[in-house]
This record gives structure tokens, sequence and C-alpha cells, in this order.
């Protein structure tokens, strides 16, 4: 009779979110993980769930029609967390590590003679600060700085589990911190911004996915594609400041991109899509939205005030309030730009029907809930807040290597979000057409409404955003597709 009310509470919230079950696994998990990888040349996903004593992975489709299936048992050094792969012809290496960082852990799966082999490397990290992980096809990359130094290293391990380390050395390149000092890598990464962001805090994005105002509000972001690791700094308030490595070779490059004209404030940010940059500038009396190429030149400045309303905004303002019963919904650009002055702010660009849809805000400090639900076992509320696909690591192991998959998108964190969404063609001309919502409100919306749920993972596919969770009530592992 439970299981029979789960699943029409499941399909009652489907409806009232409008979304679409894809599919469930069955599977006890009281503690575990998940992770999710997506084979882009052949429209195939693959879901790895974990308990404390297996790891189940499902191989499915672009329609999720299951094509294979295998359960296998965990490692018996019991590592803790599943932080990446790599693949080649006939299996994958799932990736674990332990909650220091030290142990990386391969678990080679073959589908095909269902065999799975075990490999493990030891790294010291000796006077480094671990930041983030990549992974793709063929190579699994950790990145970390030097302490107190000019430079970065990565580790890359092949698809064959062979470690290659590369040194990239900023030392030649000036950057600035958020006083506009002359500053080194190591500085820009130590630097903390209140509560929001906390130092060595690196924000993974992947722009094939509909990213959060919350996500895109921190400062420092990386963009990993199969070539290139593109670094975005917005500590100092005069410029975005991007490190270029290419994964091919190496080499790499430093650029400053000047922020918006014409506005003097700290509260600044920027969003990198499809070779452009999205910067935004809000102040107490105005805000500034501009697009520009990597060169520097402008594509588009947008301005508005507390005189002006924004005339570039294809939405209503929407408003996610903590307290909904003790806030009210913003209505003008007087009372937005008013508010956004008081948050940190985030712009983010998604591909939306073949047109690039903007949406710009912030996020306000962390505030207590009046009722909090008592259900609610904390999954979606962090102690600490963190990144995507990893995070932090200076509570930096905490994150990066013990909850990335519960921090992956903290959608229904304590803070209220404001923002506006503005729908523009290709080539950046203002359209038409009305987006009030779009995926990322829907999974926010969604996480709120339901949030007895844990183990998310996040991914997207042929255009659409998909979301997998851990249900404790039907004992399944569901995925859902969020449409625009």
């Amino acid at each position: 009779m439970k299981k029979t009310f789960s699943y029409l509470l499941l399909l009652l919230t489907c409806i009232v979110y409008s979304q679409n079950y894809m599919t469930s696994l069955p599977f006890i998990i009281k503690k575990g993980n998940s992770f999710s990888y997506v084979d882009k040349s052949k429209n195939e996903i693959y879901i790895f769930i974990a308990n404390a004593k297996e790891v189940k992975i499902s191989h499915y489709d672009k329609k999720f029609n299951l094509i294979n299936t295998l359960t296998t048992s965990i490692t018996d050094d019991k590592p803790d967390n599943i932080v990446g792969f790599t693949t080649n012809d006939s299996s994958i290496n799932l990736i674990w590590t332990s909650k220091n960082g030290k142990k990386f852990t391969f678990q080679n799966i073959d589908f095909t003679t269902k065999n799975t082999l075990l490999t493990s490397k030891n790294l010291d990290f000796n006077n480094e600060t671990v930041l983030q992980t990549f992974s793709n096809n063929s190579n699994f990359y950790c990145l970390t700085v030097i302490n107190n130094s000019s430079a970065l290293r990565l580790y890359c391990f092949s698809n064959n589990n062979e470690l290659t380390l590369k040194t990239i050395n900023t030392e030649k390149i000036i950057f600035n911190n958020s006083s506009n000092q002359s500053a080194t890598i190591y500085d820009l990464f130590a630097e903390e911004f209140g509560s929001f962001e906390s130092s060595f805090e690196l924000q993974n994005i992947d722009s094939t996915f509909p990213n959060s105002i919350t996500i895109c509000s921190k400062k420092r972001k990386a963009y990993f594609t199969d070539d290139e690791l593109v670094l975005s700094f917005d500590n100092s308030p005069l410029s975005t400041q991007l490190l270029k490595i290419n994964l091919k070779d190496f080499n790499f490059e430093g650029i400053k991109i000047a922020k918006p004209k014409g506005i003097t404030t700290t509260n600044t940010n920027s969003f990198l899509f499809e070779n452009n940059l999205y910067q935004i500038s809000v102040s107490p009396n105005d805000l500034s939205v501009d697009i520009k190429k990597l060169d520097g030149s402008t594509v588009k400045e947008l301005h508005a005030n507390l005189n002006n309303e924004i005339n570039f905004k294809s939405s209503g303002f929407n408003c996610e309030w903590v307290n909904p019963d003790t806030e009210k919904n913003i209505v003008n650009t007087n009372q937005f730009i008013n508010t956004l002055s008081k948050y940190s702010v985030g712009i983010t660009c998604y591909s939306y029907k073949d047109k690039n849809l903007v949406s710009f805000g912030g996020v306000s400090r962390r505030i207590q809930k009046s009722n909090p639900d008592p259900e609610n076992r904390g999954g979606f509320y962090p102690g600490i807040s963190g990144g995507a696909i990893g995070g932090l690591i200076s509570e930096t192991a905490y994150l990066l290597f013990s909850g990335s998959t519960r921090l992956y998108y903290n959608y229904i964190s304590s803070r209220n979000t404001i923002s506006v969404n503005s729908l523009f063609s290709k080539d950046f001309q203002l359209q038409a057409e009305k987006v009030n919502t779009y995926s990322s409100n829907s999974i926010g919306h969604y996480f709120n409404g339901y949030s007895n749920l844990r183990l998310p993972t996040f991914f997207s596919n042929d255009n659409k955003a998909y979301v997998g969770y851990y249900s404790d009530e039907s004992k399944q592992y569901v995925i859902m597709e969020f449409k625009n």
C-alpha cells in the first residue's frame, strides 16, 4: 500500500510540474552514490547508482530503452565517492576516490564479459590544493593549484589508467584580485566571497544543461570540453579574467575582458557560452548586461536604471522566496534593481529552440526557513555551499571527494532568488516570444514540491534536461525529463 501511494505521489508530482517520467531502477540505498554519463557520439546514457556493497550500471538508448544492465560489488577497500569515468571500446572505467582524495580506484567494467578489473593509484598532492575534477570518454582530469604559487597542475588519467602530469605556469600572466591589485592565480582561488563562495571553490559549468542563477552567481567557474578547459574569474570589479588551456598540447593563454562601461560596482559576474562572454554589473541605481567576443569587442550592450524599465526582457520578474509569506513579489524594474544590488549577481545562457535564452538575476545570503520541512533529510541543504560535479576543496576533500552527488544543483538552498529572462536569436536580436520559465526553473519547483529525494544526478541529451534521484518511499532510482 505504501509503495502504491508513493507511485501515486510521484505521478501527481509529474502532472503538477509537467514533466515526463522516463524510467526507474529498483535498488536499496541507505547511504550511497550516483553518477551519470552521456556518450554524445551515440546518444546513449549510463546511470551508475551504488550502495555500501554494490554498484548498478544501467545503459540506455536516447529514448531510455534499456540496452544493458550490470550489478557488481564495490571494491574491497571501500572507496567513498564516484568522481568520474573514462571509456574504451568495450568497457567503462568508473573512478572512485577516498575522502582525503589521495587514492584513486579505477573499476573497469566490461559489459560483454561481465568482468570487473580493479587498479588504484595514490597521489600525494603535497603542497597543493585540489580544485576540481573533469571527465570525458578518453581522459579523467584532476586540477590542483600549487600553494602560494602561479602554477596549476593537471593530473591526466587516460582510459588505460596511465597518468600524465602537466604543470601550467601562469607567472607571466598578470591577474587582479577583488581589490584590483596584482595577484597570482593562487591568490584568486584563495579569495572568499562571504558565506556564498569559499576559498578554492571552483564551479564546474555544463553549458549543455540549464544552469540555475544560484550556480552561476559563483565568481570562479570552469568550462570543460573534450579539447579545452577554460577557467573564468570575476574577482576583479574591472574585468573578467579567463585562462584557456588546450587539452591536446597544454598550451594556454590569459585573456582579460573589461566589465560593462559606465557603472561603478563590485557586484559583477559573467557566463561563457558559445565563445561569447555574457557579463552583468549591478549597482543600487543601474543594471548593465554586455555580450562580448573573446577578443573584447562588444556584440551588444544593454542597460536599465531606476527610471527606465528593462526593455530587453522576455519574461516577468521571477521570484523564488525562502519564506514567501513574508515577501512581496517584484513587479517593476525599480524594485528589481534595488533588490538585485543587495544580492550576489549571476547570468547564464542556454540554447532554447535554436535561440539563446539569457537569464540574469541574483541570490541572497542564506536565510532560515520560517517553516522548515521536518521530513526533508538534508540532502539538498548542505552545510557547506558547493558546486557542480565536485565543488570546493579546502573544505575541499569533503565536497569534491565525499559530497558531489548531493551538491550538484543546490536548487532548494535557503536563499532567495530573483531573475529575468531575455530571448535572443543567434545573431543577438531580441525576440518577441515570452519565456517566463524554462527547465531550470521547473527543476527548482520540482525539488521544492517533492523534497524528500536523495542522490541527484543531472545531465542533458538531445536538447533535453534530465534529473535522476533516489526515492526512499519507492526504493527506486527515478529518471525524469524536464522539457523547455
